[in-house]
């Protein structure tokens, strides 16, 4: 029978999306003004999509170390006020009087660190680890101190791991829980951190995804349509004409490479992306030797670095 769907027909879900931050850990360091900018920082490396290996050398990044089981609680602070009239009973308007976000985790390890944070001083002056005399003296004059922080979860559902972070980039520590001392609680103590907007980054809170599932999540690039290749305007140039992947893991970048007369790997600098649309790439070939005929393959890259296997050989043309 024709002219309807049931919802099975139309439902479409993937459980390997649901996910949970089975692990993670929370990373701080001193706001420094331009010193600190993160506009163009990310705590993942570009390559794998694994967390960068330099987070707690040259980045400058602290670790507490152990939290208790609540990991961290993220709350947003969201408001909104309505504007109403007389005349009806519904808003005509409503604004956002406040959007911010904070945090809040309990820190499992005591050390210099950890109380650094609570008492508000200074992580770039920490005592060392069981020095003699160890001490510290609440301030008088009491102020909050800028710092940064990265809250990153990691979860294996796949097998493989998919991180997700907060990135504050300015936050000041706002609330310290209470502390037990008895035979039945540990020492552990709670801290409540709110987000502020950078001047020198930009933005006050960042959110990411990376990890070689999520990556993997987007499926893999599909092969490019067959190439038509033609005759360039500039000297030693060839266009090559072709349909995108159709895969959703856009947008692509391409590589070409030569079949005839000699196969190998067009240079990058050499291919440049004339226009693209959803239903048509052409692509320029540059360098090549003039009046020479060429067959080219294209292989295209998914933004999740998924690469297609090589298009069908193209058409000959010989550059101009």
């Amino acid at each position: 029978m024709s002219g309807y769907a049931t919802w099975d027909n139309l439902f479409v879900g993937d459980s390997t999306r649901d996910l949970k931050a089975q692990y993670g850990m929370v990373l701080v360091r001193d706001w420094n003004a331009a010193a600190t900018s993160l506009a163009s920082y990310s705590p993942f490396d570009p390559v794998t999509g694994n967390l960068s290996p330099t987070l707690l050398t040259t980045d400058g990044w602290y670790n507490p170390g152990y939290l208790d089981a609540t990991g961290v609680v993220f709350t947003p602070k969201f408001t909104v006020v309505d504007d109403d009239a007389w005349q009806t009973r519904q808003a005509l308007r409503t604004d956002v009087t406040l959007d911010q976000e904070e945090m809040t985790f309990v820190p499992k390890e005591q050390s210099p660190l950890v109380d650094a944070l609570r008492f508000q001083d200074a992580l770039s002056s920490l005592q060392e680890q069981g020095a003699a005399g160890y001490q510290l003296t609440k301030s008088t004059r009491p102020s909050l101190a800028n710092r940064q922080i990265l809250a990153i979860g990691v979860d294996y559902n796949t097998g493989q791991p998919e991180y997700f972070a907060f990135e504050y980039a300015m936050a000041r520590m706002v609330k310290p829980d209470k502390i037990s001392f008895d035979a039945k609680n540990t020492t552990a103590s709670g801290l409540t951190f709110d987000s502020y907007v950078c001047p020198y980054s930009g933005f006050a809170v960042r959110f990411f995804r990376e990890g070689p599932a999520w990556r993997a999540s987007g499926g893999n690039t599909t092969v490019p349509g067959n190439p038509t290749a033609a005759t360039g305007t500039a000297t030693g140039t060839v266009t090559l004409t072709f349909t995108p992947p159709t895969s959703a893991n856009g947008p692509f970048t391409y590589q070409v490479n030569t079949v005839t007369p000699t196969a190998g790997a067009v240079p990058a600098a050499n291919v440049t992306i004339t226009s693209a649309t959803s239903s048509q790439v052409v692509l320029t070939v540059g360098a090549l030797t003039s009046s020479t005929s060429y067959t080219f393959t294209v292989q295209a890259t998914g933004a999740n670095d998924s690469q297609s296997v090589p298009s069908a050989v193209s058409s000959a043309a010989a550059a101009k």
